[in-house]
């Protein structure tokens, strides 16, 4: 059999979609490369939501030359986000690519190839289940696409406008998940909880899958502000399953530089959206994305960022520089702000978070709860790595087995992790 290797890049989407592509690779005949092995397809799939992504992606495929250089008739192709807003430039770096698909055109990669090879491709179902390889958790895509247009991001233009699923196949998806064991699911889209499929918005599907997951955790991600409306926040709360966490991008906390986002709420209706959450899950795990040296961004209204992450109390935050993309309404302003300053302000912000995430995981010291038992430990050899209702990851020793709940008396904690003994 011909065999192909797969290299993902970005968000949970994107770890979704090369799932998918595996499948459809798998479907029409090809088996993945062992570690190590040459392979005779090679698949990247891209982000393109920050330079940053690019840049990384574009050190890969630029490796590949080699690749073709050992077996001439081996195949590279380079999909996802960027090569949806920038192919020309991959195809001038990169002429040893032979083609390159975006993201709504996975189903065509088996046809590409055959074209390129000249043999004929076999026939590929029209619907395949994504091949899974992140047991025991795993991601259902509720939505595609964006109709946000953020003037400062590329996903609207890579992913094209918002499509929802139908609920009965996002049903029977999840459905097949828990006959397969999985114990941790998460609803995913651009802007999770802006959908809506004839009378079924965000809330009612989260309800209709929370009544299927019992003893799962049930996760959903990404959330917009401007749409967490209070269905949402019922549904969150009443939830037997649906985990206690809320990951909310805010961005920033000037209203000024929110509105030249276009981001569609201010730090009024964000706090709100906190506020009722907070009242309605006691305790819920709060992580926001926030995005310094957008054009514009004075010290001033820096410093109302830096007032909101001490206002809100954040459990974490991922905080970035911002960097112009191509076709996006901000790349037309003046980016002013020297490269210095933007580091010293992300250095700032990421620094009080550490101290923040630090003293709300010490306030779970003492505390027993119960946490999905992951795999190995990344940080400490010889032990575990579970993971909470409020996605915090615990590394703990004793027995235990990957997919199962175990309790978990937390007894240490870092900014990022915390450490636990397990309860009999």
């Amino acid at each position: 059999m011909p065999t192909y290797e797969l290299i993902v890049y970005g968000c949970q989407m994107n770890d979704y979609d090369g799932e998918k592509l595996a499948a459809i690779m798998e479907a029409a005949g090809y088996e993945r490369a062992a570690e190590g092995d040459a392979a005779d397809v090679v698949l990247v799939y891209t982000c393109a939501v920050r330079q940053s992504a690019t840049a990384r992606a574009l050190g890969r495929i630029t490796s590949l030359a080699r690749v073709k250089k050992d077996n001439p008739r081996a195949i590279i192709g380079v999909g996802g986000c960027w090569p949806a807003v920038e192919s020309d430039v991959i195809e001038r770096a990169c002429p040893h690519v032979d083609f390159t698909f975006g993201t709504t055109e996975l189903e065509n990669v088996p046809a590409a190839l055959a074209e390129i090879s000249g043999e004929r491709g076999p026939s590929v179902p029209a619907e395949v289940s994504p091949l899974r390889k992140s047991w025991p958790r795993a991601n259902v895509a509720i939505m595609r696409g964006c109709n946000n247009f953020c003037s400062y991001c590329v996903v609207p233009y890579a992913r094209g406008a918002e499509t929802y699923r139908p609920a009965d196949d996002v049903l029977k998806e999840v459905e097949e998940l828990l006959r397969a064991g999985f114990k941790d699911i998460t609803l995913i889209g651009q802007n999770v909880n802006s959908y809506r499929r004839g009378e079924v918005t965000f809330a009612r599907l989260l309800k209709k899958v929370d009544a299927l997951c019992d003893g799962v955790f049930l996760r959903f991600i990404t959330n917009h502000p401007r749409d967490f409306g209070d269905d949402a926040v019922d549904a969150l709360a009443q939830g037997r399953n649906v985990a206690r966490h809320l990951h909310l991008p805010l961005q920033s906390g000037s209203d000024a530089i929110l509105h030249a986002m276009n981001r569609g709420y201010d730090m009024n209706r964000y706090l709100d959206v906190v506020s009722k959450v907070r009242e309605a899950v006691p305790g819920i795990c709060l992580t926001t994305d926030l995005l310094v040296g957008f054009p514009g961004e004075t010290e001033a209204a820096f410093e109302e960022t830096y007032r909101a992450l001490e206002e809100i109390r954040f459990d974490s935050a991922y905080v970035f520089i911002y960097s112009s993309r191509p076709g996006t309404a901000a790349a037309a302003l003046e980016d002013a702000l020297p490269r210095a300053e933007k580091v010293n302000r992300l250095q700032t912000l990421a620094a009080r978070q550490r101290a923040i995430s630090l003293e709300i995981n010490r306030g779970l010291i003492g505390e027993e709860t119960v946490a999905l038992v992951e795999g190995r430990s990344a940080k400490n050899a010889g032990e575990h790595a579970g993971r909470l209702s409020e996605s915090k990851i615990v590394n703990f020793g004793g027995k235990a087995r990957a997919g199962e709940f175990i309790a978990v008396k937390i007894t240490a904690a870092s900014p990022w992790t915390l450490r636990g003994e397990l309860v009999t």
